[in-house]
């Protein structure tokens, strides 16, 4: 059977690879099958995802083969799926950045940009991230150009925007869970939510771009 390789970018940010890793492992389709690429430029994050990794192929006793690089080319080269989470500089640059802009009275990163109302991004760090982004989806168009790239990592919107303008070839998938918070308020209303229209709703926020 052939075998699926599946590269995480910034395997380090546990909370979203250590989840889809389990999703991977539990799958009776893929479990059997799935080589994991983890792939961070932090040996103790990296080295605390490998591990858990490791740990839970061997608790399940399947047929996953789970490797670790701080080489992005290595892990992208020839994989089927590229999944990113990496955030450029980390959470302590991305602090620091905050702490700076409020300081002259940027107040959680409220500044001239307009995706910048939303407290969770910054204009110089967003600098940054777009690069990272940008030289991620360029690798995967060389070494991985049948790739699925799935981009997990914020500001979701506008790294999508940014790769399928400039990058028409790569097949680019950007996700944020975020919107499913209409889900909670919908409850909390008591109003009812047709299944099927629900399913349709998520399908139309996860922004998809396929060249074929």
């Amino acid at each position: 059977m052939e075998r699926i390789k599946v590269a995480f970018i910034g395997a380090g940010s546990a909370v979203w690879s250590s989840r889809i890793v389990i999703d991977l492992l539990i799958n009776k389709d893929l479990q059997n099958r799935v080589d994991i690429w983890l792939m961070d430029i932090s040996d103790w994050r990296l080295d605390l995802i490998y591990g858990f990794a490791k740990r839970y192929v061997d608790e399940l006793k399947v047929n996953a083969k789970i490797f670790k690089t701080k080489d992005r080319v290595e892990a992208i080269k020839d994989a089927d799926f590229v999944i990113n989470s990496a955030m450029a500089g980390g959470h302590s640059y991305y602090e620091r950045m905050r702490e700076i802009s409020e300081k002259y009275g940027y107040y959680r990163g409220i500044n001239s940009v307009e995706w910048n109302y939303v407290s969770d991004y910054h204009t110089i760090w967003g600098y940054y991230q777009f690069k990272l982004m940008l030289d991620i989806a360029k690798d995967v168009e060389a070494y991985a150009p049948n790739a699925w790239l799935i981009n997990v990592a914020n500001p979701v919107f506008e790294l999508t925007t940014l790769v399928t303008r400039e990058l028409r070839k790569v097949k680019f998938i950007g996700l944020c869970h975020g919107h499913l918070g209409f889900v909670k308020a919908v409850e909390v209303l008591g109003m009812r939510l047709a299944k099927e229209k629900l399913g349709r709703d998520i399908t139309a926020l996860c922004a998809m771009h396929d060249p074929e």
